[in-house]
């Protein structure tokens, strides 16, 4: 006859010593933890329609392109997330780009707007302007 319940009392008594070890060396780190630590930041390409919202965490970036005829995209809350770079757009008849960083938690637009030499001559031309936002929420 087996001695069953001395097997399984020295089986558990055996799980019980390597669980302990385990948590005392700090073997099991908590999942959330790890995933946060382990977090890459990304780069998203912003909408080209207006009006959208883009979700980012603080590290992410955010490329935008709009036309030539655009003025360099701003935002308003720097501190939310801030352009890193820009090139083109208004004067330079070339395609305005533009990156932007999740500085910090919180809410900003970052927008723009056509703009022509004949809006600043005199007199000054009547040309629709099209303006262009995107809502940006960074956790």
């Amino acid at each position: 006859m087996r001695d069953t319940h001395g097997m399984r009392t020295r089986l558990f008594a055996a799980i019980g010593c390597v669980a302990a070890i385990t948590l005392s060396t700090g073997a099991v780190a908590a999942p959330h933890q790890a995933s946060i630590a382990s977090r890459t930041p990304r780069t998203f390409i912003a909408p080209t329609q207006s009006g959208q919202t883009v979700r980012m965490h603080v590290g992410d970036k955010l490329k935008i392109t709009l036309g030539a005829s655009f003025r360099r995209p701003t935002s308003t809350n720097r501190a939310v997330i801030h352009r890193i770079n820009h090139s083109g757009g208004y004067p330079t008849n070339e395609t305005a780009r533009a990156t932007f960083k999740a500085m910090s938690a919180g809410k900003a637009v970052i927008s723009s707007e056509t703009d022509a030499p004949c809006l600043h001559a005199t007199p000054r031309c009547e040309i629709a302007q099209q303006a262009w936002f995107v809502h940006v929420i960074v956790k």
